[in-house]
Parts: structure tokens; C-alpha cells; sequence
């Protein structure tokens, strides 16, 4: 018996609703010992296998595990490694927001000066999905949005609030309410983690006021090297559910109602020793005993800058 054989008649494509499925990566064997399996740092890896839509391509996994699950534990887990690399994440979210802003410049309505960006006389509005510790929302704060962040997990919500006065709410973006509207809505390193990134985005379209924007950073599971790594690519793990490419992306947002404007590679900034501890996927002691050595040598002061496969994409609301 196939994983194809398992999948039951019910199981539809989030994107296209076909009920036809091939398989697209057999799964590597367990290589994880790590009980947390969804989290913001978790490289775990349960023996998910991916399957591709037979219709229009979007890859995904199976099973797909149940929503309250996952949302569990990313509210519970103390995610403390995530704070190592405070100011790389904060170069890689500058980075991001500079791009926006060159977006809107070319918008008549929006005044960009410097740093500032505001619409029309009132700064935009900004909401970042899945904050983190709001890194991205407290830049977008001192560029001159108005920002705010929602996050599932309590203890980043809680430490961006504490430590950088952050506006961030804790709680899931499938939960929250629609009292607000937005001119801008990111998604960084998050939509691949979500059981309905259609529902995520109709409600993002929702949310937006006309001619809004949403930012999207994915791992595009067709860039060079996911083809080279196959099933040992670094973004193959069990947190991220659906694996979008190009083509992918762009029937999406073009079906919830977006028109993309701006797709490009991605650039992430982290320190030397936090990209060597990474080999953990594949070694994990070995991993941890490097990254001893690293911090002895001072590598965590030390950045780069790299493009490990992933694409950004900027598109804006069009009904």
C-alpha cells in the first residue's frame, strides 16, 4: 500500500480543489529527537510524506496534521533560540521594509520621506502575521508605520512587548477578529506553516483596504537548491505544510484576488556560529559541539548574508 493508496476520496487541494494527488517526495526517516515538532526553531522531521496537486502543482504534506495541534504547541514552546540572532533578524526585516518602501514610492497617493511612510497624512497601517518577537514590527514603528503584530506563541509575544515595546497580540490569525482594516499585510517565514493558506490569504484580502499590499517570504520549493538537496533540503520539515514555488504563489493570490508586483529572491542575514548550528538537522551533536567552538571564537558577532532558496513576493489588492 502507497501513501496514495491512504489518502482519502474526501481530501481536496487547498488551492484548486482537485482530488487528484501524486506523490512529489518520500519522506526521509525520523531524524529528529525533538518532542516539540511545531515551533518557530524546530527542525523536526516525522515522516511526513509530500504529495503534489495533480491539477494545478501545490505541494503539500501527508497527513496533514490537525489544526489544534499545531496551534498547541506553538502557543507553549519557550523559544529561546530564537532571541540568539536579535540583531541579524533585525537587518533582514530592514532589509524587507526598504524594499516596501520603494514599492510604495511609486504609489502618488503615499509619501515616502527618508524613513517615513505615510498615506496620504496618516502613517500605514502595518500587520505582521506570525511576529515572532516583533522584530519586524518594531522597525516598521521607528520607519513610521503604524504597526502591529499577531503571534501564536506567548513567550515571543510576550518578550517583544516587554523588550521592544512591540504592539504585538498573542493569539492565532485564524482566530482574530476583523474589527481593523490595513494597508499592508506580512507574511515572513510564515504561510508555509499554516493548515488553510488559502483562508489565511482571503481573510488577509479581507482585512486589506483596496489596493493594500501583502508581502509573502516562502521557501520555493523549485529554486536550484531545493532541487539539489532533494529530501535533505534545510526547509523540508515537519512545521512547514504546504511548499510553494512561482508558479504556485501566483495562482493563489491571483484566485483570492491579488496581482503580484514584485517577486524576488530572498536574502536572510544571520551570524556565522546560528548558520552552523543549522548542520543539527543532519548532525546534531556534532552541531552543537561547533557552535560551542564558534561562540568561543566570537562567530555569533560575526553576519552573513546569504540566499539559501527562498523568494519574496509583494502583491496588491485588485477587487
Amino acid at each position: 500500500m502507497t501513501v496514495l493508496d491512504s489518502i482519502p476520496k474526501y481530501l481536496r487541494c487547498n488551492l484548486c480543489g482537485s482530488t487528484g494527488f501524486t506523490l512529489f517526495l518520500k519522506s526521509s526517516i525520523n531524524t529528529s529527537h525533538n518532542s516539540t515538532i511545531y515551533s518557530t526553531t524546530s527542525q523536526a522531521i516525522s515522516g511526513e510524506d509530500l504529495i503534489s496537486c495533480s491539477l494545478c502543482g501545490l505541494i503539500f504534506v501527508y497527513p496533514m496534521p490537525e489544526r489544534k495541534k499545531l496551534i498547541s504547541q506553538y502557543k507553549a514552546t519557550v523559544e529561546e533560540k530564537y532571541l540568539k540572532e536579535v540583531r541579524a533578524r533585525s537587518v533582514t526585516f530592514r532589509k524587507i521594509l526598504k524594499h516596501i518602501q520603494m514599492i510604495l514610492q511609486n504609489d502618488s497617493t503615499i509619501v515616502v520621506n527618508k524613513r517615513r511612510v505615510k498615506f496620504m497624512d496618516k502613517p500605514l497601517k502595518l500587520l505582521d502575521v506570525g511576529a515572532g518577537a516583533g522584530f519586524l514590527v518594531k522597525e516598521a514603528q521607528i520607519a513610521g508605520f503604524d504597526a502591529y503584530g499577531i503571534e501564536p506563541n506567548k513567550f515571543l509575544a510576550s518578550w517583544g512587548q516587554k523588550h521592544l515595546g512591540a504592539r504585538i497580540l498573542n493569539g492565532s490569525f485564524e482566530e482574530m477578529g476583523m474589527n481593523r482594516s490595513y494597508d499592508l499585510v506580512t507574511f515572513v517565514d510564515v504561510l508555509e506553516h499554516m493548515t488553510d493558506p488559502k483562508a489565511a490569504l482571503e481573510k488577509t484580502h479581507k482585512l486589506l483596504k483596496k489596493g493594500g499590499l501583502v508581502v509573502i517570504n516562502y521557501p520555493d520549493i523549485k529554486s536550484s537548491l531545493a532541487k539539489i538537496f532533494g529530501k535533505n533540503w534545510w526547509f523540508i520539515v515537519s512545521g512547514h505544510l504546504y511548499y510553494f514555488d512561482r508558479q504556485t504563489i501566483k495562482k493563489m493570490l491571483k484566485v483570492v484576488g491579488f496581482e503580484i508586483i514584485s517577486d524576488k529572491k530572498h536574502f536572510q542575514t544571520f551570524s556565522l556560529a546560528y548558520l552552523i548550528r543549522q548542520i543539527g538537522r543532519y548532525d546534531k551533536h556534532m552541531a552543537e559541539k561547533l557552535y560551542e567552538f564558534c561562540l568561543k571564537l566570537k562567530l555569533d558577532k560575526v553576519f552573513i548574508t546569504y540566499w539559501a532558496g527562498q523568494r519574496m513576493v509583494v502583491a496588491k489588492k485588485h477587487r
